[in-house]
């Protein structure tokens, strides 16, 4: 038994002990799951983004050979990455070159930009960033023609929405949002980054 498995062991023990002593109900299991939840890294973009998967489970765990893939960032906004509105134009690239590893057959990096789209394409770096890797793989989905309306399953209010039709033959969907202050969430994350996949907005607010 090694020094891991030892303590595994001690710490077992000990919350049955406590357990029992205050009429709990043992768990199940005590140990941690194989991979984490979340992983934090620090360096580099490149290396960070590249280190954060592999700490999950590595890429091949979410995507498969022959996915299509949906990669969201942070890109509405016509300014340089040294402002932080946007995803590190790295992270992006590194996320695209990953899927490329794990074969997926196609990738797009998709936002519907709040300011023109070539210039916050372009001044957010991502497009220049991604297009060296060969095939072009970022878009601006600001025309409705990129969209299609589904119906909501079990809504009480908003019961149609129209969504990125690349999103809809997507088999796996990745979220790479900056943290950024936000007036009304606190901080904007992936579930605000989403409201860039849907036509209408406004409503949301």
């Amino acid at each position: 038994m090694d020094r891991r498995e030892f303590l595994k062991h001690q710490a077992r023990g000990a919350l049955i002990l406590s357990t029992s002593l205050t009429g709990l109900a043992v768990p199940k299991i005590v140990s941690a799951a194989p991979d984490p939840d979340i992983a934090v890294v620090k360096g580099t973009p490149t290396a960070s983004t590249r280190g954060a998967v592999e700490l999950l489970g590595g890429i091949r765990k979410f995507v498969k050979p022959g996915n299509q893939v949906v990669i969201k960032p942070n890109m509405s906004f016509s300014v340089p990455p040294e402002r932080a509105s946007n995803t590190h134009p790295d992270v992006i690239r590194e996320l695209v070159v990953l899927c490329k590893e794990a074969g997926a057959s196609k990738i797009l990096v998709l936002d519907h930009t709040l300011a023109s789209p070539d210039s916050c394409l372009d001044a957010s770096e991502i497009r220049p960033a991604c297009d060296g890797l060969g095939e072009k793989v970022v878009f601006a989905i600001n025309r409705p023609e990129f969209y299609q309306e589904i119906d909501i399953a079990g809504a009480r209010d908003l019961h149609k929405t129209q969504i990125v039709k690349g999103v809809l033959k997507a088999d796996v969907l990745i979220a790479a949002p900056v943290a950024k202050s936000h007036s009304s969430t606190g901080v904007s994350l992936s579930m605000k980054g989403m409201m860039g996949l849907i036509w209408d907005r406004r409503i949301m607010h």
